[in-house]
Formats: C-alpha cells, sequence, structure tokens
C-alpha cells in the first residue's frame, strides 16, 4: 500500500508550462522548509525566466542534497480507466502511465527545440496520437472533450477540471501536460534512485518525492475567485488555511502564476502530514497505475 514514509526537508511548489520557448515567464517556482514560514519565490539562475529543463535539472539538485517534496502543476497521465486505454482503437495506445511518458517523450523526441516541449504530440499531423488532440489549428477526429480521469471527477464537487486531450483556451492543461509527461519520463528513467513519483511509484523514506497539483483546489479552500486581481491578499489568505505565516510585509505576488506557485508549497507542505492524502477514497490499484492522483483530491465536499 502506497504510503507516506519520514520528513521532508524542503516543499516546492511549481506552477508549470507548456508554451513553446527555451525560457517562460509562467514558469514559477516557490520553497518552503518544515514549520510555519511562508513560502519564497526561487529566481531562475543568470536570467530573467525559468526554463523547463533548468527547472528539472535543478530539482534533481535539489534531490541530490536533501528529501523534497515536488507538487507539480499539470496532469500526470490522460483518462484510461474510462475506456480501458488512453487512445482507444490506436494500436500503440500505451498500456500503463509510465509506458504513456515514455511513448509522449518518443514522439517528440523529432522537436529540434530542446526544452521538453511536448507540442509535436498535439500539433503534428505526424503524431500517432494527433487525432486525440484539441487546438487552435485542428479538432482531432478521435478527441472526445468529456473524458476525464477518476481524480478529475473527484474534483467536481469543488472545480471544474480541463479535459487534458484539450490544447486550448485558458483552462487548458494539455499542453502543459504532454511537455510535464517528458519530465516525469526522464526522471523515472534517469533519476529514480533519488525519486518517487506519488501514485504510481511507492514510496521510501530515503527518497525525494514527487506529486501532482491543482491549486484551484487550494484556493477553493478558502472560496477564494481565481480570476481575483489582488493576488497578494489571496495569496495569504491560503497561506493561513494551511498553516502558514503570511507573507512580509512589502512582498507583493504579481502574477496568477506566482500565486499559484507558493500557495502551492504551504499547501503540501501542510497536507504532506495527514496520512488520508496520501491514500485517497478512490484511489484503486487500476487508478494508481493508470492515471494517478492529484494530491489533496477528495471526493468529501
Amino acid at each position: 500500500m502506497t504510503r507516506t514514509l519520514g520528513k521532508y526537508e524542503r516543499f516546492i511548489g511549481i506552477d508549470w508550462s507548456g508554451a513553446k520557448g527555451p525560457s517562460l515567464k509562467g514558469l514559477q517556482v516557490a520553497i518552503c522548509e518544515p514549520g510555519d514560514m511562508p513560502p519564497a519565490l526561487v529566481p531562475p539562475p543568470g536570467h530573467q525566466y525559468w526554463g523547463r529543463t533548468e527547472i528539472f535539472h535543478w530539482i534533481v539538485g535539489e534531490a541530490q542534497r536533501r528529501r523534497i517534496l515536488v507538487g507539480l502543476d499539470f496532469a500526470f497521465a490522460y483518462p484510461y480507466c474510462d475506456r480501458n486505454a488512453y487512445f482507444p482503437d490506436s494500436n500503440g495506445s500505451p498500456k500503463f502511465a509510465k509506458e504513456l511518458w515514455q511513448a509522449v517523450d518518443s514522439v517528440c523526441q523529432t522537436e529540434t527545440e530542446k526544452s521538453l516541449y511536448g507540442g509535436f504530440l498535439y500539433r503534428d499531423p505526424r503524431s500517432p496520437f494527433y487525432e486525440y488532440f484539441w487546438y487552435p489549428k485542428h479538432k482531432g477526429a478521435h478527441f472526445e472533450g468529456k473524458r476525464l480521469r477518476r481524480t478529475d471527477l473527484a474534483c467536481l464537487n469543488k472545480t471544474r477540471p480541463s479535459c487534458p486531450f484539450k490544447c486550448l483556451g485558458a483552462d487548458q492543461v494539455g499542453s502543459g501536460s504532454a511537455a510535464g509527461m517528458r519530465a516525469l519520463h526522464l526522471i523515472d528513467r534517469n533519476y529514480a534512485c533519488f525519486f518517487r513519483i506519488w501514485p504510481f511509484d511507492h514510496l521510501a523514506n530515503s527518497k525525494s518525492t514527487i506529486v501532482e497539483i491543482f491549486p484551484r483546489l487550494f484556493l477553493f479552500a478558502v472560496n477564494e475567485d481565481q480570476r481575483r486581481l489582488d493576488h497578494t491578499g489571496v495569496t495569504n489568505a491560503v497561506l493561513n488555511r494551511f498553516g502558514s505565516k503570511m507573507l512580509p510585509r512589502g512582498i507583493k505576488v504579481k502574477s496568477e502564476d506566482e500565486r499559484d506557485s507558493i500557495i502551492s508549497a504551504a499547501a503540501i507542505r501542510s497536507l504532506s502530514s495527514d496520512i488520508g492524502v496520501w491514500r485517497p477514497e478512490g484511489l484503486d490499484e487500476a487508478t494508481r497505475l493508470h492515471e494517478g492522483w492529484i494530491f489533496g483530491a477528495s471526493n468529501k465536499a
């Protein structure tokens, strides 16, 4: 049974991005230590914005020095349990989440851009799964916009998750998820000695852990409108809800991306001590192996 062991020495909230480019304004990183001090944003090394590859190497470096819990804001897998397949009627449809990560990375190896970009998966007709996605220039013949994972369904009493095959619109998670699955594959293939990816892997008290997060759930916990422009006020409300001190006076949160990384770091710190979060109702073996689970998601109202 999946369980949490030992203590984490640092908590990291990452607001991810699937956009194309070597460095991206939407990528934000925040960290906090055990206790109740507020998280702090981590500036990118040497330039204005983080890149996905830089974040990847940075968290590996962190895990080499200490045991960390990392929350990443993208879907760790596509829906499977509803149709017993990620890509129904495709001969090449992977059977398990880790096979899916490998397939996504393999398809995207043709990308000339070395930034863990996942666009080839859903934008290029040469992709074997092209017809399962919807992005601005093409709606695939096999796209099913109502497909959700079991963990997404568990969030419906709180918020409205987006279908991960959808790669357009402000609420889309598809592009970030494609890029993120590439990162998960590289971690699983090359750095399993440092990391466990929950809930696909059973946890170990000597290893760092990566979990999927959905920052909108943390906003829901304090009934905050995610569109509210007072990002600092919203951030402090969520920090208070999750047992953190508020941001120091004079610190301003300038964007939703900064807000989401900060509140995520504090939330996973708080939630990590709750054994029920690691054993959510609905996380059976099929869901664990095929779809995963959002950290903190629950069927309870």
